[in-house]
């Protein structure tokens, strides 16, 4: 087509072509802002998550503790025991009003036994002193003294020998007893014959130094042309000491009032420390029912204006066996008759002399006498009894079998394996623990 007939196609500038035609204002359209509202996707199933631990091991781990749980109980279900768990009861008695005896055991002969405790005593003595302050002299005089063992041989009965008898030393000293006191008989021990004994302090005849002896024999001369001559005597324990005439520095009455008060308690003291040391452990003292003897000694280490005041202590101690003395005091009460039993607090009973009984441990061979305070029993648990009702026995059947023991306040039992309900039927599958019962 000619080039100017294409010009004259196209309007000039200025004109008007379809593009450039203005739209009506009624005409306008508000353009459309179209939004998409997402669809709400399914929710996927929850799934376990998975344990990472290197892959399939962790089914391993699970498979052996279940292995594990399975062989322990199949090994428990071949297993048994019983652990019983028990508490003794506790009985509180008083008993002070009651009058009770006793008798030196070494002093029963033949078939017949006395009623009561038997006891035994143990004499100890020890020296004690204090250094005090002085004023001048003072001229003294004092008599020597010791402990002697008499022996008796003769025949088959006690002898009483009476207050002053005397006693004589080879070298003719002459010393008494201060006491009565009756010597036991003699007793048959493994066939043989055995001369009965008893303690005694004798006090010499005179003063002066020459008193004090060694360890030595006595003879009785009050038995010449006797036949207890020869079978009665007696040996030092102790060596004869404190004869004495002359001078020595004076202490004021007040002064030495208080320290003989402070040598005796400590003496006392110590004394009985030592009785309880030397005994063995299944016997115990019956605290209250001792003799104890101060006997002044020679005045030492005088320095200046003091000197040093010296005592000698000698205690003899009633004792007893543990066992007996437990079943002779729960014996004296109906509360605890049918029960047995064991004295829980048999080193702190104080015990008393019946009043207007007279009693001295190294004469006599009987005595009277009270409890003071509250006496303390504890349960005893005879396992062997206690294993022998529980065997085979179902759980069931616990208290019943409590019951049967009345020294038991508590019983409790555990079982292996625990779902069983019987008890084992073999005496070492049991474990008996006795608690500490509480003291009220």
């Amino acid at each position: 087509m000619p080039k100017n007939v294409l010009q004259d196609m196209v309007p000039p500038s200025g004109g008007r072509s379809i593009r450039n035609v203005p739209i009506p204002n009624g005409r306008k359209e508000t353009p459309r802002i179209t939004r998409e509202i997402p669809s709400p996707k399914p929710k996927a199933p929850f799934k376990m998550p998975k344990l990472r631990m290197g892959g399939g091991k962790v089914w391993w781990w699970a498979g052996g503790l279940v292995g594990v749980v399975v062989i322990a109980l199949i090994v428990m279900s071949f297993m048994s025991g019983a652990r019983i768990e028990v508490v003794p009861k506790v009985v509180k008695v008083n008993i002070s009003t009651v009058a009770l005896s006793g008798y030196k055991a070494d002093s029963v002969t033949g078939d017949k036994v006395p009623i009561g405790l038997p006891f035994q005593v143990v004499t100890v003595s020890k020296d004690g002193g204090k250094t005090v302050k002085t004023n001048g002299e003072e001229q003294v005089q004092r008599k020597a003294n010791g402990t002697i063992v008499i022996f008796n041989n003769y025949g088959t009965a006690s002898q009483r020998l009476i207050k002053n008898t005397r006693f004589e030393s080879p070298e003719g000293l002459v010393y008494r007893i201060g006491d009565s006191v009756v010597v036991p008989a003699p007793k048959t021990v493994n066939g043989k014959k055995q001369a009965g004994s008893i303690e005694a302090v004798v006090y010499a005849d005179d003063v002066g130094e020459k008193y004090n002896i060694g360890l030595t024999d006595f003879t009785i001369p009050g038995f010449k042309g006797d036949p207890r001559y020869k079978e009665m005597y007696a040996r030092s324990k102790t060596p004869m000491a404190g004869g004495f005439v002359g001078t020595v520095k004076k202490v004021a009455d007040e002064d030495k009032m208080v320290a003989e008060n402070e040598i005796e308690a400590t003496l006392r003291t110590d004394l009985l420390k030592s009785i309880n040391s030397q005994i063995p452990s299944s016997m115990v003292v019956l605290s209250g029912l001792e003799k104890t003897i101060f006997t002044p000694k020679d005045q030492s280490d005088p320095s200046g204006n003091s000197v040093r005041l010296n005592t000698t202590g000698t205690i003899t101690a009633v004792i007893a066996d543990r066992v007996a003395l437990s079943e002779f005091l729960s014996s004296q009460t109906n509360d605890l008759k049918n029960i047995p039993v064991t004295l829980s607090n048999a080193d702190t009973v104080t015990f008393a002399l019946k009043d207007g009984s007279k009693f001295d441990p190294s004469r006599d061979q009987t005595m009277l006498f009270n409890t003071k305070g509250d006496l303390v029993f504890i349960g005893k648990v005879i396992n062997d009894d206690l294993i022998k009702a529980l065997s085979g026995n179902s759980k069931t059947e616990l208290q019943k079998i409590k019951d049967i023991f009345p020294g038991i306040d508590a019983m409790k039992v555990s079982l292996v394996p625990p779902w069983s309900s019987k008890m084992p039927t073999d005496a070492k599958d049991f474990k008996i623990i006795v608690s500490d019962p509480i003291l009220k």
